[in-house]
């Protein structure tokens, strides 16, 4: 579905949590860049005629056989509609039309990992923060560098978002390799100053271990670190991965 704006998003995971209960099982938010970014790289065409900077993607299922979902569904899109949560939406009428609409979800996740030149980050922040902190960031990613292009994706619900980064359209890989470093550290600075965290559901690892123990505050990295020897006294377990 199209929708205005983050805010409206966020509107409507409530409406429909309170309208629908626990049947929603994904909430999708996807920028028009991203998008775009899986249309190029995946062949798959959006299924909405409205046109926006956001979209989300959103699947709901029950084993309740008394509940007639679909109907319960409709009836509160209808009213998010009218309560303006809503500019366009597609409902999926079969099996192969649902798997169309994640294939498209998942080309521009695909697609990055293709382009070996693009920024993945994985963020989170409190949910309440996440318009703001999708502003400020695509904010200051353009500000250092124009014409950058921000593509943002992620779980809603949970505030976990994929804010990756696509090098200018006029500009080669070779060239965009060396802001990387910046722009990566303009992502993480803006969810920290939101209390939000640099890796939400893809761990540390051996890319962000420096900068996980830069943005942490240094009793929680000391308390950490003393758990991890606790468990693992002489380094053992990935020694050049976790925090030692």
């Amino acid at each position: 579905m199209a929708i205005a704006s983050v805010e409206a998003a966020l509107h409507l995971l409530r409406f429909l949590e309170d309208q629908l209960g626990q049947v929603i099982s994904a909430f999708e938010l996807m920028s028009k860049a991203a998008l775009e970014f899986g249309e190029a790289v995946g062949k798959n065409r959006q299924p909405l005629e409205q046109q926006s900077d956001w979209y989300l993607l959103i699947e709901a299922e029950t084993s309740a056989k008394a509940f007639d979902l679909e109907d319960a569904l409709m009836a509160a899109l209808f009213e998010a509609n009218e309560n303006g949560l809503v500019q366009d939406a597609a409902i999926a009428q079969s099996v192969g039309q649902r798997q169309g609409f994640w294939m498209l979800r998942e080309a521009f996740a695909a697609g990055f990992v293709d382009d070996k030149s693009a920024i993945k980050c994985d963020t989170a922040v409190p949910v309440a923060a996440l318009p703001e902190y999708l502003r400020a960031t695509a904010d200051a990613l353009t500000r250092y560098l124009p014409n950058v292009r921000p593509v943002p994706f992620g779980h809603l619900g949970d505030g976990n978002i994929h804010f990756n980064i696509a090098r200018p359209k006029d500009m080669d890989a070779e060239t965009f390799m060396q802001y990387r470093l910046q722009l990566s550290k303009i992502v993480d600075q803006e969810a920290l100053k939101l209390n939000g965290t640099i890796s939400a559901e893809h761990g540390i690892g051996s890319l962000k271990k420096h900068r996980f123990e830069n943005g942490t505050d240094p009793i929680e990295l000391s308390l950490l670190k003393r758990i991890r020897r606790a468990f693992d006294p002489d380094g053992h377990i990935n020694p050049n991965v976790s925090i030692n």
